[in-house]
C-alpha cells in the first residue's frame, strides 16, 4: 500500500486529435483513472466511498505539458497527496516515459470531499487522510493566471451539452470542458482566417470548476485574449449556463 501511486498507460490511436498529436484531455482522463486505482490499492475504492457516503469533487487542475507522447508509447502517471485541510486538499502528479525517464507533463489538482446526500463538503478523520498523507511531499509549483478578464471577449459562441459528454456522476466530465475550450479557440481562429484551422496544443492549462453542467444544458462560451503584467499572452475561456448565467468552468490556455 503505497502513498505514491503509479499507473501505466499505452497511448491509443483514438487518443490523438485532428493534429495527429496526443490530445491534452487524455492527461486529465489518465489522472482520474490513476486516482481511482490509488484508492483501490489503499482499500479505499469505489465501494468504500459508497459505504462512507462520500465522493471526491475536482475544483481545479493545473497542467504543464513539456513533451507529447506518440501513438503506442507507454507512459507512467504518478500521483501523491501534497496537503489536506478539513474538507479540501491538493495532489500532484507527473507523467514520464518509463523507458527514458523523460518528464512529459506535470501538474496539481485541487479536490474537495463531498457528502453524497447533502452534496456539501464534509470532513474526514485524520486516520482516513493519514492513509494518503506523506511527511515531506514533493511540491510542484506552477504559475497561476487570472480568471477575471480585462479585455472584451474576442468571440462568444453557444454549445449544447451532449449525452456523451457526461460521466458516471451524470454531469459533464472534467476533461470534456478542456475540449469545449479548445473548440472555442479553434472557432476563433477559423473566424479570423476564413478557412479551417486546427486548435493548437497548449503548453500550459489551468481549469477551474464552479458548477456542474448536465445533459441538455446550453452553454455560453466566451473567449478572451489576455496578457499578464509581465507580458505573457494567454487565452481565457469562460463557460456559463445560458439559462441562468451561472458560471460552470474557467479555462486558461497558454500556447
Amino acid at each position: 500500500m503505497a502513498k505514491i501511486h503509479t499507473r501505466t498507460f499505452r497511448v491509443r490511436w483514438s487518443e490523438l486529435d485532428a493534429n495527429g498529436r496526443f490530445a491534452p484531455e487524455n492527461y486529465l482522463r489518465y489522472l482520474i483513472e490513476t486516482a481511482y486505482d490509488w484508492g483501490d490499492s489503499l482499500g479505499l475504492g469505489k465501494d468504500a466511498y459508497q459505504d462512507l457516503g462520500i465522493y471526491w469533487l475536482i475544483r481545479e487542475i493545473n497542467l504543464q505539458i513539456l513533451d507529447t507522447p506518440q501513438h503506442n508509447d507507454v507512459v507512467d502517471l504518478t500521483i501523491w497527496m501534497v496537503n489536506w485541510q478539513k474538507v479540501r486538499g491538493s495532489r500532484c502528479f507527473e507523467v514520464r516515459n518509463p523507458a527514458t525517464g523523460q518528464l512529459l507533463a506535470q501538474g496539481c489538482q485541487k479536490i474537495v470531499v463531498m457528502d453524497q446526500k447533502s452534496n456539501r463538503p464534509t470532513t474526514l478523520g485524520e486516520d482516513f487522510i493519514g492513509v494518503f498523507k506523506l511527511e515531506e511531499p514533493k511540491q510542484i509549483n506552477l504559475p497561476a493566471y487570472s480568471f477575471s478578464p480585462v479585455n472584451p471577449p474576442a468571440k462568444v459562441t453557444d454549445l449544447q451539452v451532449r449525452w456523451g459528454d457526461l460521466d458516471a456522476q451524470d454531469h459533464v466530465n472534467n476533461a470534456v470542458y478542456l475540449g469545449y475550450a479548445r473548440q472555442a479557440v479553434a472557432e476563433l481562429a477559423n473566424m479570423r482566417s476564413g478557412q479551417p484551422v486546427l486548435a493548437p496544443t497548449p503548453s500550459y492549462l489551468q481549469l477551474q470548476y464552479s458548477y456542474p453542467a448536465v445533459w441538455g444544458d446550453n452553454l455560453v462560451i466566451s473567449v478572451y485574449e489576455e496578457r499578464t503584467a509581465d507580458g505573457q499572452d494567454y487565452t481565457l475561456v469562460k463557460m456559463a449556463k445560458a439559462s441562468i448565467g451561472e458560471l460552470v468552468a474557467d479555462c486558461v490556455l497558454v500556447f
